[in-house]
């Protein structure tokens, strides 16, 4: 999504016209197949292989590091694969109850969509167009739903794939157990192509939403302002434990001028009286700060109305080369000690006065027993918070690339790694300069992962930056715009 990644040959204008653009190939790649059927992803698949050509998975494009294009690459396009099949009883030794047989380009909106309409609830992510079945479900994927039901690797039960042999095969819990495990949380575009997948969906749910914005004036001061959102944040751990979940944006707008975004709170299984009563002791609190917080709170009876009315449609023009953003996974014990959480505070103030812009979650997963199941890193179980850090860049020159993102990963992430020593970073969301990202996206499964990277794509068919068993590998993009890019060959290093 990010033109900074593919070499800066193809920029999106601020005002999203782009009729008068003047484009270069650059890191985009250079031909795609746009698949219809099983056997299309076959052919180009193994014609790449035989013929020693990039090739490169792409669902959706929703992706910030550039790993879904590749310069000179040839391109699986599974966007289409959108077929959607309700099955009532769903039958395997792993899972028995309600279920959809999915094409892997199925978005959320329209997994939202059919899981309305059916009168069952379906776990997704936020943007409504993200293929779910792409870099989602196999990045992890945190979901408005998460808290219920676990996040998106944790709905699928069985897989067909394209390996990098050319062989068509499924992968469950008990067939290909090792490509299973390792595809729900080793990443996209890294061990195989997924064509459909089976998942679990969930009884409907009831949500209360609100939203609020909170900006220091002549009547709220930036002191206040922080003694109410401290007071919030200390919060996330019973928030967390009644399953709720909320995402809202901090920033600083100039010295001392901070604006808190609050878009939504997303209280599922809670009536307008229990949200209330969960959320009194912090209303509390800012009416002691004399603070008025105009909160909007509404209730709907399932979970699609509320979603449309919170988080989509949204409008956004794809990522420009002003921003770039990094995040991290704050792990339950950062709460435990008024020691911890004083440090842990300052880290995110920092981030702040540091950042463009901060997007915050209060989330854990359920399902916490899950671990084991799938590759998904392990500080997404052990979570209250994901905080993603995004930078603004001045200076549009390859210098100022370079020390934008430099700033980011060292002066607003690192304080928050080395604070968090267990926590992690979500890979889908995350820094492209992101130190020992081995252990950030994968912690303790990432040895697993190699071994099974080895076994099903040994020549490394399938590469994605930061991706697992890439570590003999590089871009070489001459340095192009200061920072990694896909404008350049692959090659072993």
């Amino acid at each position: 999504m990010n033109p900074l990644y593919y070499g800066m040959t193809c920029p999106i204008p601020a005002s999203g016209d782009i009729a008068n653009g003047t484009c270069t190939q650059g890191g985009y790649s250079e031909y795609a197949v746009k698949i219809q059927n099983v056997a299309q992803i076959q052919l180009a698949v193994n014609f790449a292989r035989t013929l020693n050509l990039r090739l490169v998975v792409r669902n959706t494009g929703h992706d910030y590091n550039g790993r879904s294009v590749g310069k000179g690459a040839l391109s699986v396009w599974t966007h289409g694969l959108k077929d959607i099949q309700y099955i009532q009883s769903y039958r395997s030794t792993s899972y028995s109850g309600p279920a959809f047989k999915v094409g892997a380009g199925v978005q959320g909106f329209e997994l939202y969509q059919a899981a309305d309409k059916y009168g069952v609830s379906a776990v997704a992510g936020i943007c409504p167009t993200v293929g779910v079945f792409g870099g989602y479900s196999t990045g992890g994927g945190h979901s408005p739903l998460m808290q219920l039901f676990g996040v998106g690797a944790d709905q699928v039960v069985a897989l067909e794939v394209v390996l990098a042999s050319g062989r068509f095969v499924t992968a469950t819990p008990t067939v290909n157990s090792d490509l299973y495990w390792a595809m729900l949380g080793g990443g996209g575009g890294t061990f195989g192509i997924i064509t459909s997948a089976v998942v679990k969906v969930h009884r409907k749910v009831p949500v209360t939403v609100t939203s609020w914005t909170l900006m220091t004036s002549e009547s709220v001061s930036a002191t206040h302002f922080w003694e109410a959102f401290r007071f919030f944040w200390d919060q996330f751990p019973a928030y967390n434990e009644a399953k709720t979940y909320s995402y809202f944006s901090l920033m600083k707008l100039a010295p001392e001028t901070y604006l808190w975004s609050m878009a939504p709170f997303f209280a599922t299984d809670k009536t307008v009286e229990e949200y209330e009563t969960l959320i009194e002791p912090f209303y509390k609190k800012c009416l002691e700060l004399g603070i008025t917080l105009n909160a909007n709170t509404t209730h709907y009876d399932s979970f699609y109305p509320a979603y449309q009315a919170t988080f989509g449609p949204q409008n956004y023009y794809v990522g420009g080369a002003g921003a770039t953003p990094g995040n991290r996974m704050v792990p339950t014990e950062n709460w435990a000690t008024a020691e911890i959480r004083d440090q842990t505070f300052a880290a995110l103030r920092n981030a702040v006065e540091n950042a463009m812009m901060l997007n915050i979650y209060h989330q854990r997963p359920a399902q916490q027993s899950q671990k084991g199941i799938n590759s998904v890193n392990p500080a997404f179980r052990n979570e209250e918070s994901m905080i993603v850090a995004i930078n603004s860049i001045t200076q549009q020159t390859p210098a100022g690339w370079k020390a934008g993102v430099e700033l980011l990963n060292m002066q607003v992430m690192g304080p928050l790694r080395e604070i968090t020593p267990g926590g992690g970073a979500y890979g889908n969301e995350a820094d492209i300069a992101e130190p020992d990202w081995q252990q950030s996206f994968w912690g303790e499964n990432y040895p697993r992962l190699q071994k099974i990277k080895q076994k099903y794509d040994p020549n490394m068919l399938f590469y994605v930056h930061h991706g697992v068993g890439t570590e003999g590998w590089a871009i070489d993009d001459k340095g192009i715009v200061g920072v990694q890019s896909t404008d350049g060959p692959l090659c072993r290093v």
